[in-house]
């Protein structure tokens, strides 16, 4: 049984997967639940946390703006949006940005864009979950060099980032 879940749940990604590669127009925006919303998935976890609508933009780097309109006319009228996005974080000028950073993804592994949004966003987050934090020290010290100090948070999971002061400010200070 679990070996057949378990192969059961492969071929669902990979049918995901299929879906999200055919990007024909240069975008896709999709908002079926069953295809964005799985757990433990960027886009489930937003589900689950309560936001709606969910949208998941996929698409190829020169049509990020052509993209993110259609999700805007798609949406409508909105106090605010978040995204979970590196092109669009670099890409449109957004009031807010927090960048997260696991420490077990190794530095190969990330997204040529992250350097730079480390630079530029107003938080960085990293999450330790259960990477000791002397194991993350060398990747903590990088960090707090480039951003000389500012705007860097240390927590045991992104979401217990909520709850700090910084943070709370940030998030406040939108609101009015």
């Amino acid at each position: 049984m679990i070996a057949y879940r378990t192969v059961r749940a492969a071929a669902a990604e990979v049918q995901r997967r299929r879906r999200c590669a055919s990007v024909p127009t240069g975008y896709r925006v999709m908002t079926d639940p069953q295809t964005i919303a799985p757990p433990r998935t960027d886009t489930g976890r937003l589900t689950a946390a309560g936001a709606d609508p969910v949208v998941w933009l996929i698409t190829t780097p020169t049509f990020v703006r052509v993209g993110w309109e259609e999700v805007r006319r798609r949406v409508g009228p909105v106090d605010g949006v978040v995204v979970e996005s590196n092109s669009l974080a670099l890409c449109l000028q957004p009031d807010l940005t927090f960048f997260t950073i696991n420490p077990r993804v190794p530095r190969a592994r990330w997204k040529a864009s992250a350097p730079l949004l480390i630079e530029q966003s107003d938080v960085v987050i990293i999450s330790l979950h259960d990477t000791g934090r002397e194991q993350a020290q060398e990747l903590i010290a990088d960090i707090e060099t480039k951003r000389q100090g500012q705007g860097v948070i240390i927590t045991e999971a992104v979401e217990h980032a909520v709850e700090m002061p910084e943070v709370l400010r940030r998030l406040q200070a939108l609101l009015k």
